[in-house]
């Protein structure tokens, strides 16, 4: 099992399948701006992909 959310697709993945939908559907898809901090870098990179 590797841990390492650098480099581990299912840390896009599961960002891109879970958190851009409850994004946009929270904001009825009026998003403008979104402000996220940058760890791993798997929460904008999957939002952004959905996007």
């Amino acid at each position: 099992m590797d841990l390492d959310q650098f480099k581990a697709p299912s840390n896009i993945l599961a960002h891109y399948q879970t958190t851009a939908r409850e994004m946009l559907e929270q904001t009825r898809g009026l998003v403008d701006t979104v402000v996220v901090g940058i760890g791993t870098a798997g929460h904008w990179r999957g939002c952004f992909n959905k996007a």
